[in-house]
């Protein structure tokens, strides 16, 4: 069988008629890269293409778990979102893909933008419509990873954002190739909400100016009509830690702001909140048992030494483990290793990026991603996203990464915004 990395763009207008999953049919080649193609196509036997199928060439394991990531979407239904129809593999005798079928979209702004500019009304719609299906998304803790004109759509009277690139934060394995559009910060780092609100603006600049934005990008935006500049100022701004959030953006639009969406994962989270100062996990509960042993060894030698009768000791409030247990040899903690992706050196001005700021620590990831999307209902503009710098931690983070200094004044604007007081930054260089 031939390798999925045989597939070139050169080879997709090939596959046309060909049949994928449950009788969709590839009826007219779109666009294409060396690693995925998009169709036009129909289910089979219908007269109508009603369809976009669009094939991807993955590992497995990318497979996997992309096919995760587009069952779990295909559980939303939200106008801004272009919804997903199916998705699985199509295995041929000379071929293998993995296929997401959509909706098939009226136009993409790409389309738009190369033959003209939005009007005000036309960027407005854009802009609201694109940041309405970004706070469902983070919401869900999802990042889109790839906002540009060639992934927004009309179809119908509606402007949806496509889904093919969304994946996790942090996550290594992704779709989204490298762009114009993509945040300062990603070229070192992983995507996540804010870098999601540059691409943003990114797009709104290049929708009203057909340009990319320069170095005197600002003082352009300054120059067109209000809500625009204010929303670029906070879009574009090189710090992510200082960005909007997608709400933030829909209420300089003057648009309602939704509750944020029941989690696609309906595991309810604990009520209790991790202690900060302590390893988290299992080893909480080895110290305390051995803590208790150790205590209750030490009274029943120093009472037996007196020789005085032995008097019954209070206890903790949680059951103590039976004396006779040997006592474990209490391990010294070891720091949380680094993060996958190697910190920039960052300037002389602002130091290395490599700090965060956690606020909460859990030892599941739903409670942590439960947490996150609390936090980011009270305080938007915090960014507060799940981080796991070892396995089985998870920490909900503030702020993205950030040099040293900014991290110490986002973590006291933290505390003043209500965060517990024991919000704390730790530089996570490897």
């Amino acid at each position: 069988m031939s390798t999925p990395r045989n597939a070139t763009m050169l080879a997709w207008p090939q596959l046309q008629g060909r049949v994928v999953g449950d009788g969709y049919r590839l009826i007219r080649f779109l666009d294409g890269s060396e690693t995925s193609g998009r169709f036009e196509g129909k289910t089979d036997g219908s007269e109508n293409a009603n369809v976009m199928v669009q094939l991807f060439s993955l590992t497995p394991r990318q497979g996997r778990e992309r096919l995760e990531l587009w069952r779990s979407l295909q559980l939303l239904n939200e106008p801004e979102i272009l919804k997903v129809l199916a998705s699985g593999t199509a295995d041929w005798p000379d071929l293998h893909f993995d296929y997401l079928v959509t909706e098939l979209p009226d136009e993409s702004l790409a389309g738009v933008l190369h033959d003209r500019v939005l009007d005000d009304d036309e960027a407005r719609q854009v802009v609201k419509s694109v940041a309405a299906a970004l706070v469902v998304m983070h919401d869900h803790q999802f990042v889109h990873a790839s906002v540009q004109p060639s992934n927004i759509y009309s179809v119908g009277d509606n402007i949806k954002l496509s889904v093919a690139t969304v994946q996790r934060p942090g996550a290594s394995d992704i779709l989204a190739e490298p762009s114009a559009y993509q945040a300062p910060e990603v070229s070192s780092f992983a995507f996540s909400s804010a870098s999601d609100i540059w691409s943003l603006g990114v797009t709104l600049f290049q929708s009203l100016t057909q340009q990319l934005p320069g170095d005197d990008a600002m003082e352009r935006a300054a120059e067109l009509s209000a809500p625009f500049p204010e929303i670029l100022k906070h879009s574009l701004d090189p710090i992510s830690a200082k960005r909007w959030s997608a709400r933030w953006i829909l209420k300089s639009l003057g648009t309602p702001v939704t509750e944020p969406t029941p989690s696609l994962d309906a595991t309810p989270p604990q009520s209790s909140r991790i202690d900060l100062g302590r390893p988290k996990g299992r080893s909480n509960s080895v110290f305390a048992i051995a803590a208790i042993i150790l205590f209750l060894a030490f009274l029943w030698l120093l009472f037996s030494h007196k020789k005085q009768p032995q008097h019954p000791v209070v206890g903790p409030s949680r059951p103590a483990a039976p004396v006779a247990t040997p006592a474990p040899t209490p391990v010294r903690p070891t720091p949380p290793p680094a993060v996958v992706s190697t910190p920039p050196a960052g300037s002389a001005a602002t130091g290395p990026v490599n700090w965060r700021v956690i606020a909460f620590t859990y030892n599941r990831e739903t409670d942590a991603t439960h947490k996150a999307a609390a936090v980011n209902r009270t305080h938007p503009d915090l960014h507060a996203e799940v981080f796991s710098p070892q396995s089985g931690r998870f920490l909900v983070s503030v702020g993205g990464w950030m040099p040293m200094d900014t991290a110490k004044r986002l973590r006291q604007q933290a505390i003043s915004d209500g965060l517990p007081p024991d919000t704390y930054a730790q530089n996570f260089r490897r």
